[in-house]
């Protein structure tokens, strides 16, 4: 794609409003363009797009096509293309699929426009159980220029129901309050655990809703969405078991029921891996310095497929970060290009160490 065809499909793709659950006629609009180029693609069962180009070994070229609800003005001004999922992650999905069209070597390819990223990664895990499709792996997703992403930390959350007896407000005092309770456990099982300068190595607590039904009095019943983010040093049953430890010690009249919701492992690339090696090798090439790589605080579809598959993988793509789920989002099509390159000269460099 040259730069205009790059702004036509992008624009294009992001005026077709795609939430986590309505992807569908994005991903019906990227098959069509992937069939009139006469390149062999297929909807599977959840709705991911996948397309093949032959040899071996192969390569995956994966990024989600769903963006956060709220539907935001589509322009372009001098270059600069805004939007609803114009950095998270259709900007990035862009740059992969330039560039997976671009490359004629002898790496087999594997293109997928995965659905759901944005709430449970229903694509991503519904592709994590199947025979592995490459050896390797670039997820897009908005890193900017510069930084490809190597881990992840990981992620579970729990909806947790505390029931106590509830009371009169007169005397609050002598009632058990489930809503002040879920606020101990937060505080208590943020305590749990150390504290580092390295943000990467905490674990992260964080309350993301809360219910509980209105009353004149002490409410009976609270419902709270708690999320924690964990470093690889931790699994998700170190991280539920010091939880179930802290809700041991709520007062014997109160009931409660913990379920967990979703997980994420954390994911750690090898950084010396031929992948690694490659990015560096083309991102050299394409810009004459030295890329950074960072560890993510967050998680994404690389930590869901990368480590079911045990292949090497990384994250990378254009668009600040910062912008995403945000109403600013926008991205700039020189970007686009740019990363599309360096993702295409990656596999060049790959293809002659392991063809």
């Amino acid at each position: 794609m040259n730069r205009e065809e790059i702004r036509s499909t992008l624009t294009k793709l992001l005026r077709l409003y795609s939430p986590s659950g309505r992807e569908e006629k994005a991903v019906s609009f990227l098959h069509s363009i992937l069939s009139s180029l006469n390149i062999k693609s297929q909807i599977d069962e959840v709705g991911n797009l996948i397309a093949y180009k032959d040899g071996l070994p192969k390569v995956m070229l994966a990024g989600h096509i769903d963006t956060v609800r709220g539907k935001l003005p589509i322009r372009v001004d001098d270059g600069i293309v805004w939007g609803r999922g114009a950095v998270d992650a259709k900007g990035p999905l862009i740059s992969l699929l330039n560039a997976f069209q671009r490359y004629e070597g002898k790496l087999g390819l594997v293109f997928a426009a995965l659905v759901d990223e944005e709430a449970e990664s229903r694509g991503a895990k519904f592709l994590s159980m199947k025979k592995p499709l490459a050896k390797y792996a670039i997820f897009g997703e908005p890193t900017g220029l510069r930084a490809a992403a190597v881990a992840h930390r990981g992620s579970i959350t729990f909806r947790l129901e505390i029931e106590c007896g509830g009371g009169h407000s007169s005397t609050s005092w002598a009632y058990n309050n489930p809503i002040l309770l879920l606020m101990k456990i937060v505080e208590d099982l943020s305590s749990s655990f150390p504290t580092y300068k390295d943000n990467f190595k905490n674990v992260t607590v964080t309350l993301t809703g809360i219910h509980a039904k209105r009353s004149q009095g002490v409410p009976k019943r609270c419902i709270g969405y708690i999320n924690l983010r964990y470093p690889p040093q931790y699994s998700a049953k170190e991280i539920s078991s010091t939880l179930e430890n802290i809700l041991s010690t709520l007062p014997r009249e109160c009931k409660f029921s913990l379920f967990q919701l979703t997980s994420f492992q954390p994911y750690r690339s090898k950084i010396k891996g031929e992948l690694i090696s490659a990015f560096r090798l083309g991102f050299l090439k394409i810009t004459g310095s030295r890329p950074l790589f960072i560890r993510k605080l967050g998680t994404g579809d690389m930590s869901v497929i990368a480590p079911s598959w045990n292949i090497e993988a990384l994250t990378y793509g254009p668009g600040d970060p910062k912008l995403s789920h945000t109403t600013r989002e926008h991205i700039s099509i020189d970007d686009i290009i740019t990363a599309s390159d360096i993702i295409l000269a990656t596999l060049n460099e790959l293809e002659k160490v392991i063809c």
